[in-house]
C-alpha cells in the first residue's frame, strides 16, 4: 500500500494524468485484495472517471505496478508470499485510456459481485462489454465473458454460467 500512495503522489507531482488513474485503480485492487469492498469500490470508480476523461487524449496507460511482486511477509531475509491478482491488472499494461476504463469496470462488477449487488454487477458487465464491443476488442470482450461466467455461478444460474466460460 505504500508503494502504491508513493507511486500516485509521484503521478500527481508530475502531472501524469494516466499513471494517476491507474495508479487510483491499483489502490482499489490492493483495497480489494484486503477485503476493503467499499473502499475498493470507490477508488476503482474515481479511477474510471479519471480515465474516461483522457479517453480523447490518446494517451498510453503507463505499466502498472504489479501486485503480484509486493511482497506480504514482514520478516527480514524471507522470500515472502507473492500475491497473484493478475487478472485485474496485467491487461492495463500499454492499452488506450479507453480500454482501461472498460477493463475498470469488469473489476468493479467483480467487487459489486463480491458484496453481493449482483444486479449492479450485471449492469456494470454489460457497459464494459458494450465499450470493447464498440472498440472491438476481443480480449476484453472475453475478460468480460469469464465475470459474467463467474456472476452467474454466484447466482446459482449455472447453466448461464457455463455458456459464459
Amino acid at each position: 500500500m505504500p508503494w502504491l500512495k508513493c507511486a500516485l503522489e509521484l503521478a500527481r507531482r508530475e502531472c501524469f494524468a494516466a499513471a494517476e488513474a491507474i495508479s487510483v485503480c491499483s489502490l482499489g485492487v490492493a483495497h480489494w485484495i484486503l477485503g476493503d469492498l467499499t473502499r475498493a469500490d470507490q477508488l476503482v470508480a474515481h479511477s474510471i472517471g479519471l480515465l474516461g476523461a483522457l479517453t480523447d487524449s490518446h494517451e498510453r496507460i503507463p505499466s502498472p505496478v504489479n501486485i503480484a511482486e509486493i511482497r506480504t511477509s514482514e520478516l527480514a531475509g524471507r522470500p515472502g508470499l507473492r500475491v497473484v491478482f493478475e487478472d485485474t491488472l496485467q491487461p492495463f499494461a500499454e492499452i488506450s485510456c479507453e480500454a482501461a476504463a472498460s477493463y475498470a469496470l469488469a473489476n468493479q462488477a467483480a467487487i459489486a459481485c463480491a458484496r453481493g449487488d449482483l444486479g449492479r454487477a450485471g449492469a456494470l458487465l454489460d457497459e464494459s462489454a458494450a465499450r470493447f464491443e464498440d472498440a472491438g476488442d476481443e480480449a476484453g470482450k472475453a475478460a468480460v465473458l469469464v465475470r459474467r461466467g463467474y456472476l452467474e455461478l454466484t447466482a446459482g444460474v449455472v447453466p448461464s454460467a457455463r455458456r459464459a466460460a
